[in-house]
């Protein structure tokens, strides 16, 4: 126990007297009674909560402290995101069908519209990606050989030109197009079949034949002539160029009046040759091999024949068949009958 200096009352702790309430000053330090204890505790305190605030304060940006709960939350919502990421890219792939194959260079499922009844298809695709229609065939089944031409020639092409082109007389020159490109701004030429002077004659055209001096030529476009935005005319433009060997196969000169009767005058003097029978269809390579024998008077079962050489001024037909014999012909003779007759069955004609 304490007393009080002033009063002489007793007292256990404090600043102040109880009885008089007189502050307590302690002799030795001139410091209140009880300071020295105040400030001890407060100063322990401060020091407690300081080291508290410290270690759950969280790191610091410029003089703002982040608290720990922020951090743990942005953390949980990158996390999150990430999470929802990968599931979204993982489920969206596992859609791809089975039917995105890369077609040549064509990296998607994609196949243009319809058109005319051709799909296309990744059957019909080609190798390139960009030839993604296909021929049909059955516009190219009528393909016997037709004869063809002016009053001037004639030559052959196959059946299906007269349903896929269309041919127009220019002057001398006649000319070919593809239907299906005609419209467009190519305007689908194939070839034309013109009469020049030699002196015009170009070793980019096809000679067909030569008359008084006047050269037959087929000339073909300098460039395709297809429709570009249209692939199928493309492919069917392609596949009637590879006809022109037709024509050139074909192609004769027609005879005029005050011209030989004969189809070969020179055949019972001088040796033919295969290309001289190039060109001829299959009655002339007939009339051909047989005016061999008419020129000897030989007569024929044949009413188609017998007509025929009937009408030639030089026939005079007084042998029976059964009593013509082959010695009756010379070697030229001999060799060009049968020469005629092997390119007849060449040709399937016989």
């Amino acid at each position: 126990m304490k007393k009080c200096p002033l009063c002489g009352k007793e007292y256990e702790d404090g600043s102040m007297c109880p009885s008089c309430n007189v502050l307590l000053i302690d002799m030795s330090s001139g410091k209140a009674v009880g300071e020295d204890d105040r400030s001890r505790k407060e100063s322990a305190k401060k020091v407690k909560i300081e080291k508290i605030k410290t270690e759950w304060s969280g790191p610091t940006h410029g003089n703002i402290q982040i608290p720990p709960v922020v951090l743990l939350g942005a953390l949980a919502i990158a996390v999150i995101v990430v999470i929802c990421a990968a599931v979204f890219w993982f489920m969206n792939r596992s859609q791809t069908s089975d039917t995105d194959i890369i077609y040549g260079e064509n990296q998607y499922n994609v196949y243009p519209e319809e058109e005319d009844g051709f799909a296309d298809s990744p059957d019909s695709v080609g190798q390139t990606g960009s030839e993604s229609v296909s021929l049909n065939e059955s516009d190219f089944a009528d393909n016997a050989p037709v004869e063809t031409g002016n009053q001037k020639y004639r030559f052959e092409l196959p059946a299906y030109w007269q349903n896929l082109c269309t041919a127009e007389m220019n002057g001398d020159a006649l000319y070919y197009y593809q239907n299906r490109s005609s419209a467009s701004e190519e305007g689908g030429y194939l070839f034309s079949i013109q009469k020049m002077a030699s002196d015009y004659y170009s070793s980019d055209y096809l000679w067909l034949a030569e008359e008084d001096g006047m050269v037959y030529a087929l000339v073909r476009p300098a460039e395709p002539a297809y429709d570009a935005s249209d692939p199928y005319a493309k492919l069917e433009y392609e596949r009637l160029m590879e006809d022109i060997d037709y024509v050139n196969n074909s192609f004769r000169l027609v005879q005029t009046q005050g011209e030989s009767e004969y189809i070969f005058e020179q055949s019972s003097s001088e040796y033919l040759s295969r290309s001289d029978l190039e060109g001829l269809t299959e009655q002339e390579l007939s009339y051909a091999r047989n005016e061999i024998y008419a020129r000897h008077g030989r007569r024929f079962q044949d009413a188609g024949l017998q007509n025929y050489f009937d009408s030639k001024e030089w026939y005079s037909g007084t042998i029976a068949p059964e009593d013509f014999s082959e010695s009756m012909l010379n070697e030229y003779e001999k060799a060009n009958a049968e020469l005629i007759l092997e390119y007849e069955k060449d040709r399937g004609y016989r």
